[in-house]
């Protein structure tokens, strides 16, 4: 557990920094529970995604975290048209969260790679074949239902 207390930690202070600011809020839902984190960030420029902001829930393995397991990261569910989230569940394919979890990475590198995923989908394993299709066959197309799915979710939560 004490890669997460030193990550949380060093965590809060680059944060502050430019380089973060596109993230609003990345912090464990209760200080005494590190299991268990919600990040909030904007969506990358040029982008679909971009005027809107995201919530990621990620759940940690205090037991395995880093060296056994990477964190579990799932998109507020019916929030993200994405050809690699799965909509009802907010389930994302990304090798970094699956296959190539190396104890290198940190919670910051995970909700990086994650927001890169938005603008540049993997279409060789998409999780929604249907949105995957459409990005492939009308990008136009895809960013109105994206746009469009994210203004529903934005009022739902008003």
């Amino acid at each position: 557990m004490s890669r997460i207390v030193k990550e949380y930690m060093g965590l809060q202070k680059r944060l502050q920094t430019p380089e973060f600011s596109w993230i609003s809020f990345l912090a464990p839902v209760d200080d005494d529970d590190l299991s268990e984190w919600v990040c909030r960030f904007q969506g990358p420029s040029e982008s679909p995604f971009e005027g809107f902001e995201l919530g990621l829930n990620i759940t940690i393995d205090l037991e395995k975290y880093p060296i056994s397991g990477g964190p579990r990261v799932l998109f507020e569910p019916r929030t993200v048209a994405h050809p690699n989230v799965k909509w009802d569940t907010g389930e994302i394919c990304l090798d970094l969260l699956k296959d190539a979890w190396t104890p290198i990475y940190t919670l910051l590198d995970v909700v990086g790679a994650i927001r890169d995923l938005l603008a540049d989908p993997g279409l060789d394993s998409p999780l929604d074949l249907d949105i995957a299709q459409i990005y492939d066959a009308d990008y136009e197309a895809y960013v109105q239902i994206v746009r469009y799915r994210l203004e529903e979710a934005r009022l739902a939560r008003v």
